[in-house]
């Protein structure tokens, strides 16, 4: 990313931590048109809103389209360093369905249905519910 920025002029950073906006080196730009980002993989994505070719703004200041992307080891690297996403719809159908199994069993012990041992699939589908909700 560094090494794209270095050769851009009028560089400034956008409210995005991973934005940037410069004046496009590719034409007569008086005001940044040229918008940077930098992708979760490392690769530098580049759009000029005037309508410049990617392969000709990197070609403009010296490089090619393949400096955009990180090196295989680069790609290595980075893989971990950032959190993963959370699919929070996924997560909270997770956590309704495992309340859900929780709320009946409860209600069969407030009725005064008590879990006997001879019922061994209601009891182990609570303690498995209540072991992924632990780890949510």
């Amino acid at each position: 990313m560094a090494e794209v920025l270095n050769r851009l002029d009028g560089v400034k950073k956008t409210g995005h931590p991973s934005r940037w906006i410069a004046k496009c080196p590719s034409h007569q730009d008086r005001s940044p048109s040229l918008s940077i980002t930098e992708a979760d993989n490392g690769a530098v994505l580049i759009h000029c809103f005037a309508g410049c070719g990617a392969a000709d703004v990197v070609n403009a200041v010296g490089l090619e389209l393949s400096n955009l992307f990180p090196s295989d080891e680069g790609m290595k690297s980075r893989r971990y360093d950032r959190k993963p996403r959370v699919d929070y719809r996924a997560l909270c159908l997770l956590m309704k369905h495992e309340l859900t199994v929780l709320e009946v069993a409860a209600a069969h012990l407030a009725e005064g249905k008590a879990l006997s041992e001879d019922d061994r699939t209601t009891i182990e589908r609570v303690r498995h519910s209540l072991d992924r909700l632990r780890h949510v």
